[in-house]
């Protein structure tokens, strides 16, 4: 687990922990679980990574992109394979931002999968204003993981 300040430092001593219940919502929806004594989730079984770039429901760009860096090798060991395969990240702000085209480039070239929410706010019902700037969007390709 990693957490960013609005200057994109990862927090030193930060601890697991939900700061606005998103996430734990999302982490449940993606994961789930069988307390309920039914399988609920998309991927049961799958290992999380958390990283807290929107503290509280706001951040800044650069909080959000140093997650989106720090993600795909989050020991700084390029010699581990311990990043993420698959990257979730609800995203509510409008339009479309060149700061985040870089960091999603990255993170596709590094065979990890983007799937990002944008929010709600287009000209219809469940629709967005932004547009994919990103080549992550048709170059995306999985890295293979050593057995």
């Amino acid at each position: 687990m990693a957490e960013f300040d609005a200057n994109g430092n990862k927090i030193v001593g930060s601890v697991p922990h939900d700061s606005d219940q998103h996430g734990t919502h999302t982490t449940g929806t993606m994961i789930g679980g069988t307390a309920s004594g039914y399988h609920i989730g998309v991927a049961p079984g799958a290992n999380l990574i958390h990283g807290l770039v929107i503290p509280g429901g706001s951040g800044s760009f650069t909080q959000v992109a140093a997650g989106m860096e720090w993600i795909i090798d989050p020991d700084d060991n390029p010699m581990t394979d311990d990043g993420a395969q698959v990257v979730n990240m609800s995203l509510g702000a409008t339009g479309t931002y060149t700061q985040m085209v870089a960091p999603t480039d990255n993170m596709a070239a590094a065979g990890v999968f983007p799937s990002f929410s944008i929010g709600n706010s287009g000209p219809g019902a469940s629709t967005s204003e932004a547009r994919a700037t990103s080549r992550a969007r048709t170059a995306w390709a999985p890295r293979t993981r050593a057995t």
